[in-house]
C-alpha cells in the first residue's frame, strides 16, 4: 500500500509506536506477585461436610423447609404487592421485582437447587452444624433451617440459602423458631 507520499507501507507489521502505548506492567510494585487464594472460604459451616442422608431423611428436611418457605412467602405476599408464589410438581417459583427465583429440590444429588436473579445459580447441601462458639444454644445456628442445627448451605462459599433469602427477597423461613 503507499501512503499520501507514494512511499510504500506494509499495513500488517503493527507500529512500534502502538506497541509500546499497549504494554503495561501488570503489578506496580516491586515485590513478586503472589498467587491467587484458591483454598476455599472458611467459616463454620465450609468446614462442615454434607451429612450422610437417606433418601427418606433428605425428602422430610427438603419438603419440610420447602412448606416452610412457601408459607412465609405465602404470608409476605398477601402483605406485599409485586410478590407472586407458585408451587407446582416440587418446584418452588417466586415472581418478585429483582425477577424470578426458582428453587427445587435434586433428589439424585440430595441438594436443593436455587436459581436466582440476583446472584445466580447455586447448589445447597444438607449441613449438620458441629458445637463451635457461633452455635450455642439460644441462637440462630443452634436451630438452624430444621430447629436442630441443620442447615441448607452452598459449599464453594459457606452461604446459607435461608440467609440469601432473607437478603434477596426479605423472606425470613424460621422467624417463629
Amino acid at each position: 500500500m503507499r501512503d499520501g507520499e507514494g512511499e510504500a507501507r506494509d499495513v500488517h507489521k503493527p507500529q512500534q509506536q502502538y506497541l509500546r502505548l499497549c504494554y503495561r506492567p501488570l503489578s506496580t510494585s516491586s515485590s513478586p506477585a503472589s498467587p491467587p487464594n484458591t483454598e476455599p472460604p472458611t467459616n463454620s459451616h465450609s468446614k462442615a461436610q454434607s451429612s450422610a442422608l437417606s433418601d427418606s431423611q433428605y425428602h422430610e428436611i427438603a419438603d419440610e423447609y420447602l412448606n416452610k418457605l412457601l408459607a412465609a412467602l405465602e404470608a409476605k405476599a398477601e402483605a406485599e404487592d409485586g410478590l407472586e408464589v407458585e408451587y407446582s410438581a416440587g418446584v418452588l417459583s417466586i415472581a418478585h421485582k429483582n425477577g424470578t427465583y426458582v428453587i427445587n429440590k435434586q433428589p439424585p444429588n440430595k441438594q436443593i437447587w436455587l436459581s436466582s436473579p440476583v446472584s445466580g445459580p447455586k447448589r445447597y447441601d444438607w449441613i449438620v452444624g458441629g458445637a463451635g462458639q457461633d452455635e450455642k444454644e439460644g441462637t440462630e445456628f443452634a436451630t438452624g433451617d430444621d430447629g436442630r442445627g441443620g442447615w441448607w448451605v452452598y459449599a464453594r462459599d459457606g452461604g446459607r440459602l435461608s440467609a440469601l433469602l432473607k437478603r434477596e427477597v426479605g423472606v425470613e423461613v424460621n422467624k417463629d423458631e
